[in-house]
C-alpha cells in the first residue's frame, strides 16, 4: 500500500526551504491540449463515475493576455463529452487562484488563430464543447484581461488584429459555486490536500523543474499519495533545466524511488533531445 513513508522523503522534509516564488507563472492556450489528449485515451474509457482532477500550478501570464487556460480547456473538454468531474486546482500564486476564481472569459490572438492551425483548431474545439460562440473585438472589453505594454506600436497591432474571447465552461462556473471545483494556494511540495477517494488524474507540466530536487521529492510523494491505484500522473522533464527529474537527463528520480512510492512510468508522450513528457501510472 506504500503506506510507510521512505527515508529520503523524511531528509527532504528536513532541508526544503520552499522553491521558486509566484513570478514563475508562465502559462497560455496550449496548455491542457495533452491533459486532454490522456483523459480521452485512457481516463474516460476506464473510469466510471465522477472523474476526480488535480491541476497543479496553472498559471496565469502569457504572452499578451492574462489569465490560466487549463482548468477551461479541461472542463470544456469534459462538458462536451457529458462527464462529471470534480477539480482541485493548486497554485503557489494567490493571484492564479484569485484570477480564476473571478474569471469568466478567455481570449486569444487572432492573428495566432489565423496562422497556426492547431491553435484554431484548439480553440474551435473548445467553442464546440462548451457550446458558445466567441467574438471578435478590436479594443478593450470586459473580460479582455492584457499584459501593460510599454510598446503602443505593438498594442496597436494586436488590436488592429484582434482578440478573439470566449465565455469560461457553465458547468466550470457552477462547480467553482458548489465547491465541486476547489481552489488551493499553497506549495504542491508541503501542501495538506483535501481529504477524498484519490484523483484519476493528475496534470502537473512546466512545474517541478521549478522546484530543487528536495521540492520535487515531496511533490511527487504528495502527488503519489493522493492518486488512486491505476490513475495518471501527467508530468515533464526537462533535461535542460537546473532541476531535471528523470537519471537519464541528470535527475534523482531513479526506478527504485518510483516503486518506493508506487509510480512507475507508464507512458513517454514526447521525447527530445532534453526533454520528455511523461505519464506516471499509479500502481
Amino acid at each position: 500500500m506504500h503506506n510507510k513513508e521512505p527515508q529520503w522523503i523524511t531528509e527532504a522534509k528536513t532541508s526544503y526551504t520552499g522553491g521558486v516564488g509566484p513570478e514563475y507563472s508562465e502559462t497560455d492556450f496550449s496548455r491542457g491540449r495533452s491533459a486532454n489528449q490522456v483523459l480521452e485515451r485512457r481516463i474516460l474509457p476506464t473510469t466510471e463515475g465522477i472523474i476526480n482532477i488535480l491541476l497543479i500550478g496553472v498559471g496565469i501570464d502569457g504572452d499578451v493576455m492574462y489569465g490560466s487556460s487549463e482548468p477551461y480547456r479541461i472542463s470544456g473538454f469534459l462538458e462536451g463529452r457529458e462527464k462529471d468531474y470534480r477539480m482541485t486546482i493548486v497554485d503557489k500564486d494567490p493571484l492564479v487562484i484569485a484570477d480564476v476564481q473571478s474569471r469568466r472569459k478567455i481570449c486569444i490572438l487572432n492573428s495566432m488563430y489565423k496562422t497556426h492551425k492547431w491553435y484554431s483548431k484548439e480553440w474551435d474545439s473548445f467553442l464546440k464543447d462548451t457550446g458558445r460562440e466567441d467574438r471578435l473585438v478590436h479594443g478593450l472589453v470586459d473580460g479582455l484581461t492584457l499584459y501593460e505594454f510599454k510598446s503602443k506600436d505593438l498594442l496597436s497591432r494586436y488590436f488592429k488584429s484582434g482578440f478573439r474571447i470566449g465565455e469560461i465552461p457553465r458547468q466550470f462556473k457552477k462547480k467553482l459555486e458548489s465547491g465541486e471545483v476547489l481552489l488551493v494556494t499553497a506549495d504542491i511540495a508541503n501542501v495538506d490536500l483535501p481529504d477524498q477517494s484519490g484523483f484519476d488524474f493528475v496534470s502537473c507540466p512546466n512545474v517541478l523543474y521549478l522546484l530543487p530536487s528536495d521540492g520535487q521529492k515531496l511533490a511527487i510523494y504528495n502527488i503519489a499519495r493522493h492518486t488512486k491505484k491505476g490513475g495518471l500522473v501527467l508530468t515533464n522533464d526537462l533535461g535542460y533545466s537546473d532541476n531535471p527529474l528523470l537519471p537519464r537527463q541528470g535527475g534523482w528520480f531513479t526506478e527504485d524511488k518510483q516503486r518506493e512510492i508506487g509510480l512507475v512510468v507508464d507512458e513517454v508522450l514526447l521525447s527530445k533531445d532534453r526533454s520528455q513528457e511523461l505519464l506516471f501510472r499509479k500502481e
